[in-house]
């Protein structure tokens, strides 16, 4: 189990790695959505082909990567990256993390990631 404590030490390195940009990208998305979600769908009027934008395999894999070479999160397994990631980054924001938005159905059970699109319920993949 990875506590807080430890989540806070390396908050202030993961907000230098987003840098200003990063930042501002995180805060407006947990300001407009009251979280920072997984996957954030195409808006409404554009092309039905355009595909959703996947937070989580894109800057949140960036995330994760950064976090691996840290000494703070030298002991943490890649369960324990995909489950803690975001609170991390609400903290390097100076958020409050949204324990709906940061909660997965544990990987034994469900093969794909829950998510939690723009207020929708909490669903597993399999059932959309």
């Amino acid at each position: 189990m990875i506590y807080t404590e430890e989540k806070l030490a390396v908050a202030p390195k993961v907000a230098e790695f987003l840098g200003e940009d990063g930042i501002k990208f995180f805060t407006d998305l947990y300001d407009k959505h009251g979280m920072i979600p997984l996957v954030i769908p195409a808006e409404p009027g554009t092309s039905p082909m355009m595909p959703p934008h996947m937070i989580h395999f894109r800057e949140g894999m960036q995330i994760r990567n950064f976090l691996r070479r840290q000494p703070e999160c030298a002991d943490w397994d890649d369960i324990e990256l995909d489950d803690n990631y975001l609170e991390v980054v609400c903290y390097a924001i100076d958020r409050d993390p949204v324990w709906e938005a940061v909660k997965y159905t544990p990987k034994a059970e469900v093969h794909m990631t829950t998510f939690k699109p723009m207020g929708a319920p909490l669903r597993k993949i399999e059932e959309i």
